[in-house]
């Protein structure tokens, strides 16, 4: 199988230090093509087509910056300012980018030329609001509310987005991230209650069809979790060096193996192949690359970069790699 793979990090910035690079790893070796100091946080990064778009978590204001690939090298080629704060999330709904701000408490909508900002929900409760992470599933827009416990379902089949419904989780489940599922089912990743929940589809009403606590397996603040296939679950607990594989059957969680890392505290997982994870260990400021064939998992490889904090596969176009 061959491992080689295009990646693009990014993470909290430290002064002198690169904070959003391109690298390709070889299965045993990464290679840096090309490296910049944005010195604004870059700490989420989402493609789509030929850009790379990047959420700049800042504690007086949101910015967007779309760069490109040419010659294997990173170009800004666009960016938006918008009041606000701590933007950690974009989503791509397939017409417009949808940033979630957990320092002012909203969602908004910004079109993918960064020109203009297309609507923004301000949601009840603001002073307590965590806006944390949106998806979109069924031509609804799910937004995670990780300070008031609740994921908003949105129509998004008109320019001014409507509200369907609430979903109100149990008090102190802080809802980090929501990941797709098969038939319009959901998994949220619970940093607060250290637990997984399973919810079913809009025709099921959005049921809790499980919820499976991690705390037997380690006290820590699970997220930056990532599928492999639909069956599959990768979940770090930052805190701890456990990261934990879940398996899910008939839309039930059970233990499939736990991994040692060799740090604690894992801020992102990225799947290379089925059984190829990178990890972002974000306080001791290195990528780690793991293979997990069986129960035990094999290092691989150590790379040092200052505060990761996100890993992108990157796909590559036939012409990203010569000048236009």
């Amino acid at each position: 199988m061959d491992k080689h793979v295009t990646v693009a990090l990014s993470g909290y910035s430290v002064a002198g230090k690169s904070d959003f690079a391109l690298m390709e790893w070889n299965g045993t070796v990464m290679t840096l093509y090309d490296a910049v100091e944005t010195g604004e946080n870059p700490s989420f990064l989402l493609q789509r087509d030929k850009t790379i778009y990047v959420a700049h978590e800042l504690s007086h204001r949101v910015k967007i910056t779309a760069w490109t690939m040419q010659n294997r090298h990173l170009v800004q080629q666009a960016m938006i300012e918008l009041s606000g704060a701590g933007l950690c999330h974009l989503c791509d709904t397939g017409r417009f980018l949808v940033g979630s701000c957990w320092g002012s408490g909203d969602f908004f909508a910004v079109d993918y030329a960064l020109q203009q900002m297309l609507w923004q929900i301000q949601v009840p409760g603001l002073a307590t609001a965590h806006a944390h992470c949106s998806i979109c599933i069924q031509d609804r827009l799910l937004c995670c509310d990780l300070g008031r416990d609740a994921i908003g379902c949105y129509a998004i089949d008109s320019q001014s987005p409507a509200m369907i419904s609430c979903i109100t989780l149990p008090a102190g489940t802080g809802p980090r991230q929501i990941l797709p599922l098969e038939q319009g089912r959901f998994i949220v990743v619970g940093e607060n209650s250290n637990s997984v929940l399973l919810f079913g589809s809009q025709e099921e009403n959005n049921c809790l069809l499980d919820e499976f606590s991690l705390k037997d397996i380690g006290h820590g603040w699970p997220g930056g979790a990532c599928m492999v296939g639909m069956d599959r679950l990768i979940v770090p607990i930052r805190g701890t060096k456990n990261l934990v594989q879940l398996k899910i059957v008939q839309c039930k969680f059970s233990v499939q193996t736990i991994y040692q890392m060799q740090a604690d505290w894992v801020r992102m997982t990225m799947m290379q192949t089925s059984e190829f994870i990178f990890a972002a260990q974000q306080k001791q400021n290195f990528i780690e690359a793991v293979e997990m064939a069986g129960a035990v998992s094999k290092n691989v490889g150590i790379f040092p970069f200052s505060a990761p904090a996100f890993i992108l596969k990157v796909i590559e176009n036939e012409d990203d790699n010569h000048e236009s």
